[in-house]
């Protein structure tokens, strides 16, 4: 798949650029392709302002330029959806967002902030067109299920802590086969460049691949 990824990304910090910098890293361990935006100058490929129906449209014109098929979108202040908006503005702020979602064949959105995600009349369009809804704690998946989002597309994913190098894969939903990651040495002390990060992002996809084709092949030889 051809992955649009949308948030703050490292050198940043924070539970945000660590969140999609590992879904870069677990993108491109699947052999997936990745186009990073984020909403400030970063290692991402691009930058650009991301509030507002501008932001919208903006991620439409890169989607249909990069052929994405998959959106991986942070919702954090900022990023799409404006905190303290009158009601009439917040409706179409997120039909928006539902109309930008179906545009793909997974559409995930990362839960920075449940309060932007409401309930209700102004909920229901992006819960509906929504693939996946990916939270951080088990009080963010409780207030989501409450507002009308149904509990099936909810998945808690763990984010490493901010002392944790970009980029470090994710804990999986639901492991299937136990894994044995290697420390993500090629992911520390990078500098404050695209081209290392990318680099050092995709050489850690590399070791990610190799330790799940690793997992999977120990039942057959055990066999």
């Amino acid at each position: 798949m051809r992955w649009l990824i949308v948030g703050p990304y490292p050198p940043e910090q924070g539970s945000g650029p660590a969140a999609a910098a590992a879904m870069v890293a677990d993108r491109l361990a699947a052999g997936d392709t990745v186009h990073v935006v984020s909403p400030r100058p970063s290692a991402a490929h691009t930058h650009a302002p991301l509030v507002g129906l501008r932001a919208v449209r903006e991620l439409a014109r890169l989607a249909r330029h990069e052929r994405a098929d998959g959106l991986w979108l942070r919702i954090e202040p900022g990023i799409v959806l404006r905190p303290g908006t009158g009601r009439a503005q917040a409706l179409v702020e997120r039909a928006a967002l539902a109309l930008l979602l179906r545009r793909f064949e997974q559409g995930v959105i990362d839960v920075g902030d449940v309060g932007l995600l409401p309930g209700g009349r102004a909920g229901r369009p992006v819960f509906a067109a929504v693939t996946q809804l990916v939270v951080h704690d088990e009080s963010t998946a409780a207030t989501l299920v409450a507002n009308g989002a149904p509990a099936a597309k909810v998945v808690r994913r763990d984010v490493p802590d901010r002392a944790t190098p970009p980029g470090a894969p994710p804990a999986p939903a639901t492991p299937v086969e136990p894994v044995a990651y290697p420390e993500p040495t090629v992911l520390r002390d990078l500098a404050a460049s695209r081209e290392e990060i990318e680099a050092a992002v995709r050489a850690r996809a590399d070791e990610l691949r190799a330790a799940r084709a690793a997992a999977r092949a120990a039942p057959a030889e055990r066999g």
